[in-house]
């Protein structure tokens, strides 16, 4: 039995937005969804226990009567990025999700065109991402990233992280199949959900536009995060085996140029590194 296409009024969304002490920058982001030409049905932000807890909440108010539903929540203590959406992505009401971190920035359309593309393909895609705007501050580059692969790309993930966070709109009961994101990984948690989520067997297709800007400044990519990228690569070994070993040599050379460029004052991934915090 087939399963039946939602009508345009079911396919209700949730924001889903990971907080940590930048109350200026995720007043810019809600600012930006505030602006959406197809309003959430809720947005939904968890303080990762923030030190400014009182700028970080100061900076909700403006918008409490800007959306359906402002949902707030604030960590007992710091979690980590991955427990912190996954409080959020459980807490949700509606189908689908909409992620983002409090330093990035939506295009007026990302819901509209996403959520069209859902109502187009319902019944074979579970995730819609788009092309991004990158702006890397403390090197002065701005540019578009371009990817393009759809289906389920299990082979190219592999290869490289191509899906930045804050494109990504997905189903609900997809994510919690997978278990949501690994509490246990601080960085490269992105990448490792994408991994089992293509792995599991799930679809996706790309909207052929910049809908989002992805925000790099000095200091946000770590020797940590570093390792954390080999951990990512460990826990995934097994499928790595099964669908591209090679991609195996691919990701320690680039942990390897990564982590040289750490020790670096004003440190920047390869273009080609897969991206993420």
């Amino acid at each position: 039995m087939s399963v039946m296409r939602p009508r345009s009024k079911d396919l209700k969304i949730s924001v889903i937005i990971a907080a940590y002490d930048r109350p200026r920058l995720l007043a810019r982001l809600l600012e930006s969804i505030a602006r959406q030409t197809l309003p959430p049905d809720e947005v939904i932000v968890v303080d990762d226990h923030s030190p400014a807890a009182d700028a970080m909440a100061a900076a909700l108010v403006p918008f409490r009567k800007r959306f359906k539903s402002l949902r707030t929540f604030r960590n007992p203590r710091n979690l980590g990025v991955g427990a912190t959406r996954n409080l959020a992505i459980r807490a949700s009401r509606f189908p689908l999700l909409a992620f983002s971190d409090d330093d990035d920035e939506w295009a007026p359309r990302r819901l509209e065109l996403q959520a069209a593309l859902f109502r187009r393909h319902w019944d074979d895609t579970d995730l819609v991402y788009s092309w991004y705007h990158r702006r890397v501050h403390h090197r002065g580059i701005a540019d578009i990233q371009k990817p393009d692969h759809e289906g389920n790309p299990i082979r190219e993930i592999l290869w490289s992280n191509f899906i930045v966070l804050c494109s990504v709109m997905a189903k609900k009961e997809k994510f919690l199949r997978i278990g949501c994101f690994r509490d246990s990984l601080h960085g490269a948690e992105d990448w490792d959900t994408w991994i089992r989520f293509f792995r599991a067997g799930f679809t996706c297709r790309v909207v052929r536009s910049p809908l989002c800007t992805y925000h790099l400044h000095a200091g946000s990519k770590s020797r940590s995060t570093t390792f954390k990228t080999l951990s990512c690569l460990y826990l995934n070994l097994p499928t790595y085996l099964r669908y591209r070993p090679w991609a195996i040599l691919r990701v320690l050379k680039l942990t390897f140029w990564r982590f040289r460029d750490s020790l670096r004052k004003d440190p920047l991934p390869p273009r080609s590194w897969p991206t993420t915090r």
